[in-house]
C-alpha cells in the first residue's frame, strides 16, 4: 500500500508526520492502523477510544507483537513457515473430511446451481514456529498448520489455517475462513454472490441455468416461440474451454428444450437403453476433409425495416441474438446489391436513366443508409469473431436489360465483352465501392441472384439472366479483370458462380471450372436450397470434385409454405428439422458454409412488394413492441455457434443406419471437437461416441424429436 500526503500537509507536519510515516512502513502493521490514521486525520488527534490499531502518524514500537497488533495467532508474520511432508496427522484426524463439509456448507443454499466437492489430495503444509529469538512471545504447546488442497470438480486449490496441539492429530480444529487460492474463471459465472463464486462449481447436470430462460408461447403449430420483449429475452452462454474428459451436451427439443445444457465425463453412460441405438466412431487420422466459412442471414431492406420498428434495446438485443457470443454467433451476412423482392419497391441503384454508361446518375439508396448500412456496423461491433460479408445482386438497372425492365426475367444486353456487360461490371464494383467508403467492406460477391429467373417472363420479382456459358464468358471478359483492375481480386474479394439451386450446380461447375482463364477469378459455388430432394445430394459431390480447391456455400434458405393460408407459422418444429437436416446433408457433402434468407419480417411474413411471403428465424411483432424466436433460430445456431470458421470436418462412421438420425462431427479451431446429432424420430436413441482420440467411449440419450451437440476438449 502506497500513502501520499497533499503538499499542504507534507509541508506543515514535515517534522513529525514525514518521519514517522517513514519510519512506521519498516514496522508490523495492520488495517486497523490505517482506520486509525483516517480518524486521526479527520479529528485532528489520535483517538485512544478505539478498540484497535495506531495511526501512522503516531511511532509504532519495533518490537510490536501481533497479539498487540490484534493479528491472529494463526496469521502472524512474526512466525516462520516450515514445510511438512509427513501429512499423515491430517488424514488421521479426520480434519480433510471436515474442510470440505465446511466449503460445502457454503454453498447449501445454491446447491441447485453448485455441485458438492470432493477431495483430491493434499498439496502442501507448512507450520508457523516461532520467528523471533528477542520476542517473548510464544505458541507454547499450540500448533498452526497451513494446509492447502485440491477438490473436484474443476481442480479447486483451497487454504485454511489448523489449529493443534504439539502437532499431533489430536483436538486439529479448522480457524479462520477457508480460501480458494487459484482461479475460478467461468467456473461460478452463474453465481453473483462475490463470496459465494469463490466455492461454487456450476453444475448443469440437474438442469440449472443462469441463462435468461426461454419464455414460451405456443401458437399451435407443434413446438414454441421464444418470446423477447423490453423486460425480457432469453439468451446463450458463450462457448468456455473445459477440461479434458468433460462431455458439454446442448439440446433444442419440439418438447421446448432451447440448448438446454447438460455435463458428461468420457466414460460415462447416460443412455436409458432406447430401443434404437447409434455408435459412432470419430477418427480424424482417417480424413479431415473442408474447413467451415461460417453462418449467417441475410440484410435484406424488409429484414432492415422489421428490426427498426423497434425500440433501440431490442434492436440491438436481436443483433446481439444473431452475432454476439451470446446469441448463435453468426459469421456470415448476405446483403441485396439494390432492392430484392424483400424491399418495399423495386429499385436499383441508376433507375429513370437510359444508356447511362459513365454512372452519373448511380447512386446508393435510401434503404442502405436506413435499413442495411447501420445493422451491418451494428452487427460487426458485437462480432467476437469477424464478419464475411457477400452480396449479391438481383437485377441490373431496367435499361442494361433486354426487356426494360427490373422483373420478369430478361437479360444482360449484347453478348459478354460488350459494352453491356462492361457496364455491368463497372455497377458492381461501384455498390463494392460505395458500401467500403460507408465502412463496410465486402468479404464476397455472387455475380446473379438465381440467373435461371432470367428465362422466366412471368418472374415476378427482380431478375437477371445467365447461363454457365455466358456466366463463364462475362468474368474472363468482363467481370474478372474489371475486379483486378480495382483492386477487388480473389484474395480480396471472393467471386462466386451459380448462386441458384443445388439441382443443376455440377453443370455451373464444370463448365466455368473447366475454363482456366474464367475459373482463375472463382473462389467458390453457391446455391440455394428450393429444390434439394435426395436425388440432387451427389451434385455437391460433382461440383467438389470439378475444382476441390474452390468451396461451396449455400447462400439462400427459408420456409415458403406454398399454398398455405400463412406464410408465417409460429412455432413450427417441422422446419426446424428440415434446416438441420438439410444443413447436416450438405455439410457432409463438402459445403463450407450456410446462409439462411431475411433475418426478420413481420408476422405476415413481409413486407414484400411481389406478395412473396415466406417464414423466418425472428418474427417481429412491432405492435406489441417484442419479437419472436422460431425453432429455426436455434436450427441455425446449433451449427454457427459450435461449427466457427476454420473448424473442419472429419471421418466419422455409424455402426448402423437409423431411420430419421443424421450426423456430422468437426473439430473446432480451439481443439475441441463438436458431435451435431439429430433426430427426427418419434422414439429416443441411444448415442455413444466412439473417439479413438479419448480411448473411452460417451454415451446419452437423444430424446425424440430432437437435436444435440456434443462439445468436448
Amino acid at each position: 500500500m502506497f500513502i501520499h500526503l497533499p503538499q499542504t500537509l507534507v509541508n506543515r507536519h514535515s517534522h513529525d508526520w514525514v518521519p514517522t510515516l517513514a519510519t512506521n512502513q519498516h514496522r508490523l502493521t495492520t488495517p486497523y492502523d490505517i482506520h486509525a490514521t483516517l480518524t486521526h486525520l479527520v479529528n485532528g488527534k489520535p483517538d485512544p477510544q478505539l478498540p484497535h490499531g495506531l495511526s501512522l502518524f503516531t511511532p509504532i514500537s519495533e518490537n510490536r507483537e501481533c497479539s498487540a497488533a490484534a493479528i491472529p495467532d494463526m496469521f502472524c508474520s512474526c512466525f516462520a513457515e516450515n514445510v511438512v511432508t509427513d501429512y499423515r496427522p491430517f488424514y488421521m484426524s479426520g480434519i480433510i473430511g471436515q474442510i470440505v463439509n465446511k466449503i460445502n456448507s457454503l454453498t447449501d443454499s445454491v446447491r441447485e446451481m453448485c455441485a458438492k466437492y470432493e477431495y483430491e489430495s493434499i498439496a502442501r503444509v507448512y507450520q508457523r514456529e516461532n520467528a523471533r529469538k528477542d520476542s517473548e512471545y510464544s505458541l507454547g504447546n499450540t500448533t498452526y498448520h497451513i494446509v492447502q488442497m485440491f477438490m473436484n470438480p474443476g481442480k479447486a486449490l483451497f487454504e485454511t489455517v489448523i489449529k493443534g496441539v504439539n502437532g499431533t492429530a489430536a483436538n486439529m480444529t479448522i480457524v479462520g475462513e477457508i480460501s480458494r487460492i487459484n482461479r475460478y474463471g467461468n467456473q461460478s459465472h452463474c453465481i453473483n454472490d462475490k463470496i459465494l463464486k469463490n466455492y461454487c462449481f456450476f453444475t448443469w447436470i440437474t438442469s440449472a441455468n443462469c441463462r435468461e430462460p426461454c419464455v414460451h408461447r405456443d401458437y399451435g403449430y407443434g413446438s414454441t416461440v421464444c418470446v423477447c420483449n423490453e423486460k425480457h429475452c432469453d439468451d446463450l452462454e458463450p462457448i468456455e474451454k473445459t477440461a479434458a474428459g468433460v462431455v458439454t451436451v446442448y439440446e433444442t427439443s419440439k418438447s421446448g428444450h432451447r440448448f438446454d445444457k447438460t455435463v458428461l465425463n468420457v466414460g460415462s453412460n447416460r443412455g436409458r437403453k432406447a430401443t434404437k441405438s447409434q455408435t459412432i466412431t470419430i477418427d480424424k487420422s482417417k480424413g479431415l476433409y473442408q474447413r467451415i466459412l461460417g453462418f449467417g442471414g441475410a440484410f435484406t431492406d424488409s429484414a432492415g425495416l422489421n428490426i427498426k420498428s423497434l425500440p433501440e434495446t431490442l434492436q440491438n438485443r436481436i443483433i446481439g441474438d444473431y452475432f454476439a457470443d451470446t446469441g448463435v454467433e453468426y459469421t456470415l451476412g448476405r446483403i441485396p446489391i439494390g432492392g430484392s423482392d424483400f424491399s418495399t419497391r423495386a429499385y436499383s441503384y441508376d433507375d429513370n436513366s437510359t444508356d447511362d454508361f459513365q454512372f452519373k446518375r448511380w447512386a446508393l439508396a435510401d434503404e442502405d443508409f436506413k435499413y442495411k448500412i447501420p445493422l451491418l456496423k451494428k452487427a460487426q461491433e458485437v462480432s467476437k469473431h469477424g464478419i464475411k460479408y457477400m452480396a449479391s445482386p438481383w437485377s441490373p438497372p431496367a435499361w442494361m436489360k433486354t426487356n426494360h425492365k427490373l422483373n420478369n426475367g430478361g437479360f444482360l444486353v449484347g453478348e459478354p465483352g460488350g459494352k453491356y456487360h462492361k457496364a455491368y461490371a463497372q455497377y458492381l464494383i461501384k455498390f463494392l465501392d460505395a458500401y467500403k467508403a460507408n465502412g463496410v467492406s465486402l468479404w464476397g460477391l455472387t455475380i446473379d441472384n438465381e440467373p435461371i429467373s432470367g428465362f422466366m417472363p412471368t418472374y415476378a420479382w427482380n431478375s437477371l439472366g445467365f447461363t454457365p456459358e455466358t456466366q463463364r464468358d462475362f468474368l474472363k471478359l468482363d467481370l474478372g479483370p474489371a475486379l483486378q483492375a480495382a483492386g477487388y481480386g480473389p484474395n480480396t474479394t471472393r467471386v462466386m458462380i451459380c448462386d441458384d439451386q443445388r439441382a443443376f450446380i455440377d453443370s455451373w461447375a464444370n463448365t466455368i471450372y473447366a475454363d482456366r482463364e474464367a475459373s482463375k477469378y472463382v473462389a467458390g459455388l453457391a446455391f440455394h436450397w428450393y429444390t434439394n430432394t435426395d436425388a440432387n445430394i451427389d451434385k455437391l459431390d460433382i461440383a467438389h470434385l470439378a475444382d476441390p480447391d474452390k468451396f461451396l456455400i449455400n447462400t439462400e434458405a427459408c420456409e415458403e409454405w406454398k399454398d398455405q393460408p400463412k406464410h408465417v407459422q409460429l412455432g413450427n418444429w417441422a422446419t426446424f428439422e428440415r434446416y438441420a437436416n438439410d444443413i447436416i446433408i450438405d455439410l457432409n457433402h463438402w459445403t463450407s458454409g450456410w446462409v439462411d434468407w431475411n433475418l426478420a419480417l413481420d408476422e405476415t411474413g413481409g413486407p414484400n412488394w411481389a406478395k412473396n411471403m415466406v417464414d423466418a428465424p425472428v418474427i417481429v411483432n412491432a405492435t406489441a413492441r417484442e419479437y419472436y424466436k422460431q425453432p429455426i433460430f436455434y436450427a441455425m445456431g446449433h451449427f454457427s455457434k459450435f461449427l466457427p470458421p476454420g473448424a473442419q470436418r472429419v471421418y466419422q462412421s455409424t455402426d448402423k443406419s437409423v431411420v430419421g438420425l443424421q450426423t456430422t462431427t468437426f473439430i473446432r479451431p480451439d481443439g475441441g471437437t463438436a458431435v451435431l446429432a439429430l433426430n427426427m424420430g418419434d422414439e429416443p436413441i441411444d448415442i455413444t461416441i466412439n473417439d479413438k482420440r479419448l480411448k473411452r467411449n460417451v454415451s446419452h440419450i437423444l430424446a425424440a424429436r430432437s437435436m444435440q451437440t456434443y462439445l468436448y476438449y
